[in-house]
C-alpha cells in the first residue's frame, strides 16, 4: 500500500509564487515511454532521460527522481554544474549513469566531472588529451562517448574524422569507449529521408568502428521524436526529453499510450482585489480600457516567471487591432484558472505582476485566492520554490 505524500520542504505560506511538479504524472510518463519501446519492433533500449535546463522547469532533481521510479536507467544534462546538481539532489551515477552532453574545456570541470563518476562527451583529439590528462592525474578510467556529426553541424566530427578519433581513444589506458552517439537535425519533420540518411550514416560507422576491433560499445541516436518514429532508429540506447514531460516536439511525432501533459502547473495567490469603474486603463501603455464596472486582481508574476507576454484583452491601439482580427480566426487569450473559472489577463503582462478580470467569477475571488497561471515552461524561473506532489512511499 502506497500514500500520496507532499513535498514541503520551504514554508509555503511565505511564498506567493510557486511551482507545482506531478511526480506520478513524470513517472507515469516514464513508464509509457518504456511500455512503447518495448512494445515495438525495434528492439527495447534503454532509456536515458533527458533533465536539461531545470529538467525542463521541474527541477533537476525532482524531474531525475520521477523518472528513476519510472524505470529510466541514464540521465543526460547539457553541463557539469546540472550533473552536479542531479547528484546532489540524491542520483547516484553509479546506479545511473549520467552523460554530459556539451565538451568539457577546462582541467578543472574535467576533475570535478571525474571525481563525480559522470560520463563525459567528447568531439575531437583536444577534448580527449584534456579528459585523459585528468584521469592520469586523479588514476580513474573515463568513460567517455564520442560524439560523430551526421548531419546536424553542431558537435562532433564526420565519421572518417571519428574513426580516427575513435582510435586515440582506444590507446588509451586512461579512456573508456562506453558509447558513440549522433543526433538527428530533422527527426520532427514529416519527411523522415534526411532522417533515414543519418541513420545510416551513423550505423555504418558502428560497424567500421566495431570491424577495427573496438570493444563492444554502446550505441545512441533517437531523440524524442525519433524514438516514436522510427523504431529502426533505437538501437541500444534511446535519449527521451520532450516526451518524458508529456509533450510532443511536431505535430508529426504519434501519440503514445498513457503521456500525461499535466506534469507541471504555476500557482499564485491574488494579492490585491479592487474594482474599477469603465473607462479605466490598465497597465502599462494604457492599452487596455475596461468597458464596463470591473472588479480586477493583481498577482504577482509576470513574464520573469515564465508568463507569455501577450495578454488576452488588449483592445486598444495597433495591436489591439492585430489581436481582434486574429481573434476572428481562432478564439485566443491569456487566462488564469481560479478553480473552474477562467480569468482574463487584461493590459500588458510586466515583468511579475498581472491584473486579470474576476467580474463574472461564479464565486467571489479575494487576496490570497490561488490561482494557476499559464506558463512557458523553459521559461519558469528556476528561483521559483518547486512543491512536489503525488509522490508515492511506502506508509
Amino acid at each position: 500500500m502506497t500514500a500520496p505524500t507532499t513535498n514541503t520542504d520551504f514554508d509555503l505560506g511565505q511564498h506567493n509564487v510557486w511551482v507545482r511538479v506531478d511526480h506520478g504524472a513524470l513517472r507515469r510518463n516514464a513508464e509509457a515511454v518504456r511500455s512503447f519501446l518495448k512494445s515495438g519492433d525495434g528492439g527495447s533500449p534503454d532509456l536515458m532521460a533527458v533533465v536539461k535546463a531545470n529538467g525542463y522547469g521541474h527541477g533537476v532533481g525532482n524531474a531525475a527522481q520521477a523518472f528513476r521510479d519510472g524505470g529510466a536507467g541514464w540521465f543526460g544534462v547539457t553541463s557539469i554544474v546540472e550533473a552536479d546538481e542531479l547528484i546532489a539532489s540524491g542520483i547516484d551515477p553509479a546506479e545511473t549513469p549520467i552523460l554530459v552532453f556539451s565538451p568539457l574545456v577546462t582541467e578543472r570541470q574535467c576533475d570535478d566531472a571525474l571525481r563525480g563518476g559522470v560520463h563525459l562527451t567528447v568531439c575531437d583529439p583536444g577534448h580527449i588529451d584534456l579528459v585523459d590528462r585528468a584521469a592520469n592525474r586523479l588514476g580513474v578510467v573515463a568513460n567517455v562517448h564520442l560524439k560523430v556529426d551526421t548531419g546536424m553541424g553542431r558537435l562532433g566530427l564526420p565519421p572518417a574524422g571519428a574513426l580516427k578519433t575513435a582510435s586515440e581513444i582506444l590507446r588509451r589506458p586512461s579512456l573508456k569507449l562506453t558509447a558513440v552517439y549522433t543526433h538527428f537535425a530533422r527527426a520532427t519533420e514529416n519527411d523522415l529521408t534526411p532522417t533515414r540518411t543519418q541513420l545510416k550514416k551513423f550505423t555504418e560507422f558502428c560497424d567500421s568502428l566495431a570491424a577495427s576491433g573496438a570493444a563492444p560499445f554502446l550505441r545512441h541516436c533517437a531523440n524524442s521524436a525519433a524514438l516514436a518514429r522510427l523504431p529502426e532508429s533505437r538501437l541500444d540506447l534511446v535519449r527521451a526529453g520532450t516526451l518524458l514531460y508529456g509533450q510532443y516536439p511536431s505535430s508529426d511525432v504519434p501519440k503514445l499510450p498513457g503521456l500525461n501533459a499535466s506534469t507541471l502547473f504555476l500557482e499564485a495567490r491574488a494579492t490585491f482585489v479592487h474594482d474599477l469603474p469603465a473607462g479605466v486603463s490598465v497597465g502599462y501603455g494604457a492599452e487596455y480600457k475596461t468597458t464596463r464596472p470591473t472588479r480586477a486582481a493583481v498577482i504577482p508574476v509576470g513574464f520573469a516567471d515564465g508568463v507569455a507576454m501577450q495578454p488576452s484583452s488588449v483592445t486598444q491601439g495597433v495591436r489591439g487591432l492585430k489581436q481582434l482580427v486574429a481573434g476572428l480566426v481562432k478564439p485566443q487569450g491569456l487566462f488564469v484558472k481560479f478553480g473552474g473559472f477562467a480569468a482574463p489577463v487584461i493590459g500588458r503582462v510586466a515583468m511579475q505582476m498581472i491584473v486579470v478580470d474576476v467580474t463574472d467569477a461564479p464565486t467571489a475571488v479575494a487576496a490570497g485566492d490561488i490561482a494557476a497561471v499559464p506558463a512557458r515552461r523553459l521559461a519558469i524561473s528556476a528561483s521559483l520554490p518547486r512543491i512536489v506532489v503525488n509522490k508515492e512511499i511506502a506508509p
